[in-house]
């Protein structure tokens, strides 16, 4: 607007002039000052014109320094993300390596922590082969008859020297029904009287025709009443005995098992797992049963142990095995002989292993007069220890979820897996404890979100760290099961803090946002204003103090992980939309000064040269009117010289038009050079926007791929981390594996070595045996024939007495 505006004031400029050269050459002006003149006008407009392009020259090169620093500072950031896409690469570089680490490791491991069949039964060989030998010498060497008699002298031994305090009650509750599932008041009276308590199971099974003598021992043993009505249920619950001092409850079951051995409904196939379950089975005999009705030749209860003996390490089976006790209600006692006769018959290799530890188990044969003075305590308090499965003790509610799961399992016409229910009690235990420990990182964070002003992102980040742990140690200290399904819904866990750590964190960015754009809005509406209403030419000091004083404000002020983006918007919006605000009142401002410096310039000079031109018009006009009179002397000569400066006058007016024209087509020259240059410095205006804008959007593109790239490397460094720790958590288990296979080498080494002394003590002998028989050979071979006839031939018919033959041969 200015430059037009001055362009239009030295047209008119231009107009005066030329006005004032015809008036001249009206009024007879001299020559030289005429040209003089027309000089000093040229100047003028080339003086003009070359500020005009100075002007657009220094503004191109403005336009071009800042086009090339907006090069540079490309030229960096690319670098800058060549150097972050060489990292990553080496990052990646890095996982893949790490990756084939650990394939490499868990390839190792795998026979170690998944050991294979043979693996598992050479352990078992190795652990069971000394054992069994011992134990069979100890059978063999022990007649069957004496078991029970040494059993009760073991028993009234070990309670001779301690008596528990017990307090028996009689309950006679059902816990399963006939069709093989829990009853209601089995299931509330485990899950809620008996949840927390600590047990000990005994089971009574037998056929039922001897429910009612089950029934009377159990009575006989616990001093309560004898005319009690049996149970009709397949299993009851006929008393709960409680130790105070050792703070555990024991509890009778009864359990009816199938006529011919063999399970022929969901009941007789739960049987096996109520065996299982306890601590103590009693099986009972009175002939009309047969011995597959009793433990361990119980089908289900064979069944359900060859899978755990399959699938789990012998001490863990060991530990679930119950002790088991007979006693022969039969006339003719003969259970023990029928018992010994089942031992003897060959095997199956399947069972050979079961069979072995069911010896172990195996606490001999009562009979009912043998008992008809004990006590509870003393016939089995040795053997009622609280049962433990898994390394855990069973507790009232273990016990009714166990029996739940497994009567399902049976409702549902399939094999009872006692590993699988294990499993699902695991799960539905530590999904519990999962769900709590999910509770506590929920209450302990999501409070934080909602905090005015918000908390920063490392705060948060600390605090997601930290109650990350916590829960994870509140999930760990309360699950103590041995189970794959802990690791699953460990790892589910963990799946659900981080779904919920995002969640919270997406939160905390929106109210961050939301807090920051609150407190941009406000603080920028009030230093704006402020700056707006500044005088004297302070507008863009005002401005450029109200967005660094916007700056500390918002940094001391602001809260939040959005608290960057929020400022950088700002930067982007607001303080791009009062720059151009101010370039545009500048711009203003300059050219209605610039244009008003002019006009008065022009004016002033105009006024100058107007006075200086009267005066000189009227000293003139004094010489022309003294030489009036010499010029009326001298008329003749003018009238004689008036041709001549007719044709001079012409001559000179010709010669100034000529150059006036000349005049004007330079302006015209230069006003067309002017046009261009303006052209060219809207030309490079244009250009410098659309870089700007090109510059703009790398810019954004490149903090995208920054970001893009940030996230990139974090995860890569989360994934490295968290295979790191795998691996750790591999060795260690390796290291541990390694210790315990060490161990049981040195073990199986030493019994070894024992076996190899022990045979080379017997080779030892049996040579000083060999050379003593050769002695004594040797002896006899110095004897006579007829006594050496009658040390070797003690068959032959001669009677040779041997003091004859002696007495002969001393003669």
């Amino acid at each position: 607007m200015g430059d037009d505006e001055l362009k239009r004031a030295f047209q008119q400029l231009c107009g005066d002039y030329e006005e004032l050269l015809d008036e001249a050459a009206q009024a007879t002006q001299p020559l030289d000052e005429r040209i003089g003149l027309a000089l000093f006008k040229i100047d003028e407009s080339c003086a003009a014109a070359e500020l005009l392009r100075q002007d657009a020259q220094q503004t191109q090169e403005q336009l071009l320094t800042e086009l090339l620093s907006n090069c540079h500072e490309l030229e960096d950031i690319f670098l800058r993300v060549n150097l972050i896409e060489r990292f990553a690469g080496r990052m990646l570089q890095t996982t893949r390596e790490l990756e084939k680490r650990t394939e490499n490791v868990s390839r190792a491991a795998g026979p170690v922590f998944n050991p294979s069949t043979s693996v598992t039964n050479l352990f078992r060989s190795f652990s069971m082969k000394v054992r069994e030998g011992e134990v069979m010498q100890t059978f063999n060497a022990m007649p069957s008859k004496k078991t029970a008699s040494l059993a009760n002298l073991e028993t009234h031994c070990i309670f001779a020297k301690k008596k528990l305090p017990m307090d028996a009650s009689w309950r006679n509750v059902p816990l399963v029904d006939a069709a093989g599932a829990l009853t209601p008041e089995g299931t509330r009276f485990l899950e809620q009287d008996l949840a927390d308590e600590r047990l000990a199971v005994v089971t009574l099974l037998g056929p039922p025709s001897t429910r009612a003598a089950r029934c009377e021992l159990v009575a006989n043993l616990l001093t309560q009443d004898n005319s009690r009505p049996a149970p009709d249920d397949a299993l009851a619950l006929l008393a709960t005995i409680e130790y105070v001092e050792e703070d555990f409850q024991v509890l009778v079951l009864d359990v009816n098992t199938p006529e011919g051995g063999a399970p022929s409904s969901d009941l007789d196939l739960l049987t096996g797992a109520v065996c299982a379950l306890s601590s103590l089975v009693i099986s009972c005999y009175d002939e009309i049963g047969s011995t597959p009705c009793l433990l361990p030749a119980l089908p289900a209860f064979q069944t359900l142990f060859q899978t755990l003996v399959r699938d789990y390490a012998t001490m863990e089976v060991y530990e679930i095995l119950p002790k088991m006790l007979s006693i022969d209600f039969s006339p003719s006692r003969s259970l023990a002989e029928k018992l010994a006769s089942a031992e003897k018959e060959g095997a199956d290799s399947a069972v050979e292993a079961l069979d072995t530890l069911s010896r172990f188990k195996t606490k001999g044969v009562f009979y009912p007069r043998t008992m008809a003075r004990m006590r509870f305590d003393e016939f089995c308090g040795s053997h009622t220890a609280v049962k433990r499965l898994f390394g855990l003790e069973m507790t009232g509610e273990m016990l009714g979820s166990l029996l739940h799961i497994l009567s399902l399992q049976a409702l549902g016409q399939d094999p009872l897996d006692f590993g699988t229910a294990w499993d699902d009690y695991v799960e539905e235990k530590c999904r519990v404890l999962a769900e709590d420990a999910l509770n506590t990182y929920v209450d302990c964070v999501h409070p934080s979100v909602f905090e005015q002003p918000p908390i920063e992102l490392d705060a948060f980040t600390q605090l997601h760290e930290e109650i990350w742990r916590l829960s994870m140690d509140v999930y760990h200290s309360a699950s103590k099961y041995k189970s794959t399904r802990h690791r699953t819904v460990r790892n589910k866990l963990k799946t659900d803090i981080r779904a919920q750590y995002g969640m919270e964190l997406n939160t905390l960015k929106q109210k961050s946002r939301e807090y920051c754009e609150e407190l941009r809005q406000t603080l920028w509406t009030g230093l704006i204003a402020k700056a707006i209403h500044a005088h004297d030419g302070g507008t863009f000091a005002a401005i450029l103090a109200a967005i660094q004083e916007f700056d500390k404000q918002f940094n001391e002020k602001a809260r939040g992980p959005e608290k960057a983006a929020v400022l950088r918007e700002f930067y982007q919006h607001e303080a791009i939309q009062a720059f151009q605000r101010l370039e545009n009142v500048v711009t203003r401002q300059l050219s209605e000064s610039r244009l008003e410096e002019l006009r008065l310039q022009l004016e002033k000079d105009f006024a100058a040269k107007k006075e200086a031109l009267v005066e000189h018009f009227k000293q003139e006009e004094v010489q022309l009117r003294a030489g009036m009179a010499h010029d009326l002397e001298t008329m003749q000569k003018m009238h004689e010289a008036k041709a001549a400066r007719v044709k001079i006058d012409g001559s000179a007016t010709k010669r100034l038009r000529e150059e006036l024209t000349t005049l004007k087509r330079q302006y015209t020259e230069q006003e067309e050079k002017a046009i261009v240059l303006e052209h060219a410095q809207q030309d490079s205006a244009n250009r410098n926007g659309v870089l700007v804008t090109k510059v703009e959007e790398l810019e954004i593109a490149v903090r995208r791929e920054m970001a893009n790239r940030t996230e990139l490397v974090d995860t890569l460094a989360l994934t490295i981390k968290n295979a790191e720790e795998k691996e750790k958590a591999l060795n260690g288990k390796i290291a541990e594996l390694q210790l315990e296979l060490g161990e049981k080498t040195f073990r199986v080494e030493g019994e070894l070595q024992d076996l190899a002394q022990l045979l080379r003590k017997t080779n030892e002998e049996k040579e000083e045996l060999q050379k003593k028989l050769n002695e004594f050979f040797l002896k006899v071979t110095a004897l006579p024939e007829t006594l050496q006839q009658h040390l070797f031939c003690l068959d032959n018919d001669g009677q040779v007495d041997f003091a004859d033959v002696l007495t002969s041969y001393m003669s």
